[in-house]
């Protein structure tokens, strides 16, 4: 019944959630070993992959909201 499709519809919602984690976190590896370097030394558009930490959550909210830099300019303008 009613209960049974609370439990799927809670174990179809935790599988999306852990893949969108795993897609994530091996593109946060990816950006934080690329840009992660970079942060220091040319502008502080980079700053959001400054670690695997903030370069995950600058990823979730590019993929949450939008991508923009700590100034407000978009992210994928500098990035290019």
């Amino acid at each position: 019944g009613m209960v049974n499709g609370v439990l799927t519809g809670l174990r179809v919602l935790f599988w999306a959630i852990l893949l969108l984690g795993f897609i994530i976190y091996g593109m946060g590896i990816f950006m934080w070993s690329t840009f992660g370097r970079k942060s220091g030394q040319e502008s502080e558009h980079f700053h959001g992959f400054r670690t695997l930490t903030w370069s995950m959550f600058t990823l979730f909210r590019c993929f949450a909201d939008g991508c923009s830099a700590v100034d407000g300019t978009p992210l994928h303008v500098h990035l290019a």
